[in-house]
Order: C-alpha cells, then structure tokens, then sequence
C-alpha cells in the first residue's frame, strides 16, 4: 500500500530476468556506475523506487523505455551494496503499479506511476479453499525432493494466498515472461487460478522428469549388470572350451549361479548365458 508521502516520480529499477510480486524481499544487481548515479535520487525519494521488468531480447546496457514493461512494482530500498563491479540493492515489494510515463534523468530513467491494487473478486471462503489446495499441492511437490521439511512447514505456516503465491512465485521455474504475465493480472480470481494452472504444470513436469530419470537409471543399471555378468560368464566359457570337464563340473556352475546372492532377474540372465556357453562348447557338439 502506498504511503501518502511517497512522491509520485520514482527512479526505474530495470531488471532483465527478474519479476516481483508484492510482499516478498528480493535483491535487484545493477551496474555499479548506475548504482552510483542512482543512489542519491533514491535518497531523496525517501528510499523508495519503482521496479519495471525489461522485456525480453533486449540489451539490459542500452534499453529505452519503449523495452520496459509498464506494470511493476513500488519498492523500499532498504539496504544499497556495492561491489567491485555491481550493487545489490535490497528491497521490500510494496504493491503493484502501472507507470504512466517515463521520461530519462541523467543517465537514468524515472516514472509517474499509479497504483494498481488487485481487484476483490474472490470470496473469503474461496480463498481459503484455494490455500489450502495450494499447500496441499506444494506440499506434495516438495516432499520429493530431500530435506524440503522446513520449507514445507513454511508453507504450512501461511494464512494468506496472495502472500502464499509470491512466495512460491520466486522457485517456480517458468519464463519471465510468463511470470510478468501473472504479476499483471489484478483480478484475484483470474490470477488464483492462473497460478493453479501454473503450479500443476510444475507437478506434471517433475513427475516426468523423475519417471524419466529413473527409466534411465534403471537401463543403466541393468546394462551395467549385464556388462559385470558377462564378465563373470566369460569366464565360465573359458572353462568350459577347455574341453575336459566332467558333467560335475558344469552342474558346479549352475549350482554356483543358483546359490549366488545375486537378483532373481540377474540370476536367470545368468542362467539364459550359461546355457548359450555351454551349448557353445566343443563338447556340446554331435559327433
């Protein structure tokens, strides 16, 4: 919510990948000489900026503002750090603006903006619905993943679904595009459930990615077993081209095979090559 002292022409905080949503901290990367130029300007703004995502293709060193959207986000600046070639400028997203004009200061743009709330068309108790739905879902995605039970309890913990999505808006892994897409939507109803699609599409990726993963493993698996079998098989082949064994001595063989520890699938392939070698011995052949 905007502050009634907050003036109505900020700096412009471009940001090339990055999309904002209101409630979270996030940290912004600059160039340092830009940061240097900003710096006073946000100053005298009392800290605060306006955040505008830059679209894609364009050169984050020499955009216009024709290449930056205008639906973003009015941010505290709360802490400026400067590094050797950077600045991380530290924010808190306040709401959702549209910038109505922009215009260049020095080397900098600034925006006249106004606010832009969410539309209040989704009833309490939907809402509420619609949370708990959005944990239940997140909660299942993340507990395939190891060591996610602080972050699911997180999640638990939240009473809000606003708060809830751009929280989890800052881990799921889409376009930015698609994430400047959600941010402009203000009806809470239409972007509800635009999230929902979002985050179902996330579940049905990964389950395809860990079923595939875990079909390649396998066939890795069990292309390495075979490999160490047939090692193992050679040398029974050796033995048995000898060509003076006694039927003891084969039975020895399969006896060994059957009394391994190895798996009953491992185990009959051994048994499918055995019986190949020894067919393929000399003493095998009629005479």
């Amino acid at each position: 919510m905007k502050d009634n002292q907050v003036k109505d022409e900020l700096v412009i905080i471009a940001m090339p990948e990055n999309v904002l949503f209101r409630g979270i901290k996030s940290t912004i990367k600059i160039k340092k000489s830009l940061g240097e130029k900003i710096y006073s300007r946000i100053k005298q703004d009392d800290n605060y900026a306006i955040a505008l995502h830059l679209k894609e293709g364009c050169n984050f060193e020499t955009y216009r503002e024709k290449d930056l959207y205008t639906i973003g986000s009015l941010v505290k600046v709360e802490k400026i750090v400067d590094s050797k070639i950077a600045c991380d400028i530290n924010v808190e997203v306040l709401d959702r603006v549209e910038v109505k004009n922009i215009g260049q200061e020095q080397d900098y743009y600034v925006g006249k903006y106004e606010m832009a709330p969410d539309i209040e068309d989704l009833d309490k108790n939907t809402q509420n619905q619609m949370l708990e739905y959005v944990k239940a879902l997140t909660t299942e995605i993340s507990g395939k993943f190891i060591g996610s039970e602080s972050y699911i309890q997180y999640i638990q913990s939240m009473k809000d679904l606003e708060q809830l999505i751009s929280y989890l808006m800052q881990f799921i892994l889409i376009s930015s595009f698609e994430k400047q897409e959600l941010l402009e939507i203000r009806s809470r109803r239409k972007k509800s459930l635009k999230f929902l699609d979002i985050l179902i599409q996330q579940k049905e990726n990964l389950e395809f990615q860990m079923e595939m993963n875990a079909k390649l493993t396998g066939e890795v698996n069990k292309q390495y077993r075979e490999k160490m079998l047939r090692e193992q098989l050679k040398a029974i082949q050796e033995e048995l081209n000898e060509g003076n064994q006694s039927e003891s001595k084969k039975k020895d063989y399969l006896q060994l095979i059957n009394e391994s520890m190895m798996p009953e699938d491992v185990k009959e392939i051994a048994r499918e090559e055995y019986e190949k070698l020894q067919n393929q011995s000399p003493n095998s052949a009629e005479t």
